[in-house]
């Protein structure tokens, strides 16, 4: 780029010399260079031919000498190359690639040590050429001749013709320098005379200045062309002067005009700047507003499209403005079931907005296709047809308030449970007393044995329902200990076999894992049971169940899920079918008691329930996943516990049921129950004194403390508490022995002090055999 510059800078005239120089320089380089190379190739080709010549010379010479072996006479022969000053080496090899004869120049050292070449041929090296060429003697080879020629003559030749072609190219550079020198003033000089006029006038502004330059090549013409353009101009400045004059008036009268009104256009733009800037501060405040009430905001035109959208919004709906804003109808995210209502408002508000509520309850979905619940308040901006309207998520508080809602009906019906229980539990005891003395009584042939034995079944049927309850309320008595979920279901899968029949394959999956938790086995196998018969149920014409157990991580994600549970590690054990499944809405409400899907007389809508309490009452968690159709899944959560596992437990033998003559204090205020209890003990041989309230058993143990043996107390009594009666009688008789009954939930006995350690205790409904090796057993001690 600098030199197309230098040269774009240089005068005419020495361009046209660089032109001839560079131009006979080019030529004469070229014709040197063809010159050179043609006389390196044809002396090179002449050096060959002779040195061929020579080598086929010698040859023939030695022939005679390579047949018959006379190496002397073959040496003597090559001498004769010292005639041949260029020749520094030869040698003559027999048949068999031997050397045979060599001739040296004085002053080499070495020879020949390369293999012969298998015919006639030349090398022509950097610095030597080299010629190999076949002794022949009747028609048959014998030898061969190789002569090494020097190449330094060869150089200095070419090298003289290089100097003397460089010194003519010199000579005629110089001439060629001297005649452009002379020839270009012809052309030059007009041009330098003409470049000097455009500078005094371009430099003076003087357009009556005119070129003498004349002829009639090119640059004539460009000079005849150049003063009729300085004449044009020079008549054109005349004109704008004129103009120029006229053009100044008329700027002086429209300047005067001009004041006038940019005065009072000054005036019109100052009102305008303060009306513009009171907006702007009022969009600005509009628009704060707007952004930061916290809750979504929109503006609807008349025609329900989105005018405005706030960022609250975008994230409710999931949209982004551009994708909302004079795009979207604010109807297109309204729930099917509320969308003519809410169209119904909206033209009603804009006649009456008296007439519609300000604020309503409704359902929207976002761009994905969730629901959400919400509040909007909606109010025509004055002055407009638009709506500005505020939607209020509220979906996660009608979560919880159905949560609290199904929460408190929980525990009502948990009060409930935990309240019948007593009085229910004490007319079981009756009944199930009365008819195990039924059973003793009757012989193995009385016919109406048989009528006894459904009395009692539906009677432990009551027994068990009623503990069901007090598991859904969470009362229940529980004995936790260490055990492992995988051992549970091992033992109770026969049960769980027997109870789904034949048609149900029953698939068990256990992990490897420590799988401790702390609870009532007994407890969890319940819960395993009921399970399994409602997956019986859900598969009446056969299926699949899967019982699964594997470790769990409960994390903030899964809490955000399902809105419950604490972060942890939890037991896993997941119950899944293929039956018929549930319907979402029927899956919600599933735990509620009572809650049933089957016919009458066929569920008691408790037996989820109860899994429900079970499991909370063990603080863990439960969840199911079913659709209609596609089968039933229950997970249930149970906390992990480091403890190692209780050694299992051994149900021992039955044993045979004894009695004895000693003296019980039977406290018991319901006269059902005392009755049974004097009933079953007397026929075993004890001798019972009854007492009716706690205060009256108090009596009867001061009167009769040297008689008694073990007093059976009632834990809920009138005038007294059990507890109470227990601590008077101890201080009567310190190593008096007691055994308390109730058929009060767990949390009431808990409050009356009952359990502590060494307290005997049994509930309600009483089972003959377990009261009386209960009653033998502490008498024993």
């Amino acid at each position: 780029m600098r030199r197309k510059q230098f040269f774009r800078d240089v005068p005419i005239k020495q361009k046209l010399i660089y032109m001839c120089v560079i131009t006979t320089a080019f030529a004469l380089i070229l014709t040197s260079a063809v010159f050179v190379v043609y006389e390196y190739f044809t002396v090179r080709r002449s050096m060959v031919s002779e040195l061929t010549a020579v080598a086929n010379t010698i040859g023939k010479l030695n022939s005679a000498a390579l047949v018959f072996g006379d190496r002397k006479e073959s040496t003597e022969t090559m001498k004769v190359l010292s005639s041949i000053p260029n020749i520094v080496y030869a040698a003559t090899y027999n048949s068999e690639g031997k050397l045979f004869s060599e001739y040296k120049r004085a002053g080499l050292d070495g020879g020949a040590d390369f293999a012969l070449p298998p015919g006639d041929g030349y090398s022509f090296g950097i610095t030597r050429l080299e010629v190999f060429r076949k002794v022949v003697f009747e028609g048959e080879a014998i030898g061969t001749i190789y002569i090494v020629s020097d190449l330094k003559g060869f150089y200095a030749m070419v090298v003289r013709y290089a100097l003397l072609l460089l010194a003519i190219m010199v000579c005629a550079l110089f001439g060629s320098y001297l005649l452009s020198s002379r020839l270009q003033k012809v052309v030059t000089e007009p041009l330098a005379e003409l470049t000097t006029l455009m500078a005094v006038i371009s430099k003076e502004k003087d357009y009556t200045l005119r070129t003498d330059v004349a002829g009639r090549d090119e640059v004539g013409y460009l000079a005849s062309g150049f003063n009729e353009m300085l004449e044009t101009i020079q008549k054109r400045d005349e004109e704008l002067a004129a103009h120029y004059k006229r053009l100044e008036e008329l700027v002086e009268e429209r300047t005067a005009e001009l004041a006038a009104a940019n005065k009072k256009l000054h005036e019109e733009l100052s009102e305008r700047f303060r009306v513009e800037e009171a907006l702007r501060q009022s969009e600005n405040m509009y628009r704060a507003i707007f952004e930061n009430t916290g809750t979504a905001s929109i503006i609807v035109e008349e025609d329900t499209t989105i005018l405005l959208a706030n960022t609250e919004f975008e994230r409710l709906i999931g949209c982004s403005r551009s994708d909302l804003e004079d795009k979207k109808s604010w109807t297109e995210f309204i729930d099917t079931n509320y969308k003519e209502k809410m169209l119904e408002y909206h033209q009603l508000r804009r006649i009456d907005p008296e007439s519609v509520p300000g604020s309503y309850e409704s359902v929207i979905a976002d761009r994905d296709g969730n629901k959400k619940n919400v509040i909007i308040t909606v109010a025509v901006i004055p002055g407009t047809k638009r709506s500005i309207a505020s939607v209020l998520d509220i979906t996660n508080l009608k979560r919880l308030e159905e949560q609290l809602q199904q929460s408190h009906k929980m525990e009502a019906i948990g009060q409930l449970a935990g309240g019948v229980a007593h009085d229910f539990n004490n007319i079981l005891t009756a009944i199930i007393g009365y008819g195990a003395i039924m059973q003793m009584k009757m012989e193995k042939e009385n016919p109406f044995r048989a009528y006894v034995e459904p009395i009692m079944s539906a009677a432990e049927k009551a027994a068990n329902l009623t503990q069901g309850l007090l598991a859904f309320s969470r009362k229940q008595l529980i004995a936790p200990r260490p055990i492992n979920i995988n051992s549970v279901v091992r033992d109770f899968e026969k049960l769980i076999k027997r109870l789904i029949g034949e048609d149900v394959e029953l698939v068990t999956s256990f992990s490897k894992e420590d799988l401790t938790v702390f609870a009532d086995s007994g407890q969890i196998g319940q819960v395993l049971m009921n399970l399994a018969a409602n997956a019986r149920d859900a598969m009446p014409g056969g299926g699949r169940l899967r019982i699964a157990t594997s470790a769990a991580v409960i994390d903030d994600a899964y809490i955000k899920a399902h809105n419950y549970g604490k972060p942890g590690k939890f037991v896993l054990t997941v119950l899944s079918d293929n039956g018929v499944g549930m319907s979402k809405e029927v899956s919600e409400r599933i735990f509620e008691p009572f809650f049933t899907t089957k016919e009458v007389g066929k569920g008691t809508g408790l037996g989820l329930s109860i899994v429900y309490g079970i499991i909370k009452q063990h603080n863990g968690y439960i969840d199911v996943e079913s659709e209609a159709g596609a089968g039933t899944t229950f997970r249930i959560y149970l906390p992990f516990s480091g403890a190692e596992n209780e050694a299992e437990e051994t149900v021992p033998a039955p044993k045979e049921v004894r009695g004895g003559n000693e003296t019980i204090l039977l406290c018991e205020d319901d006269a059902g129950v005392r009755a049974f209890a004097k009933e079953l003990l007397e026929h075993y041989g004890y001798r019972i004194i009854e007492a009716t309230d706690g205060e009256d058993a108090v009596r009867q143990f001061t009167d009769n403390r040297g008689r008694i043996d073990l007093a059976i107390i009632d834990v809920i009594m009138p005038k007294k508490n059990g507890r109470v009666v227990y601590d008077e009688v101890k201080s009567i008789k310190p190593d008096a022995k007691a055994i308390f009954m109730s058929g009060y939930s767990a949390d009431i006995i808990h409050k009356k002090g009952i359990f502590e350690k060494d307290i005997h205790f049994v509930t309600k409904p009483i089972i003959a055999d377990q009261f009386l090796e209960k009653v033998r057993q502490v008498l024993d001690q």
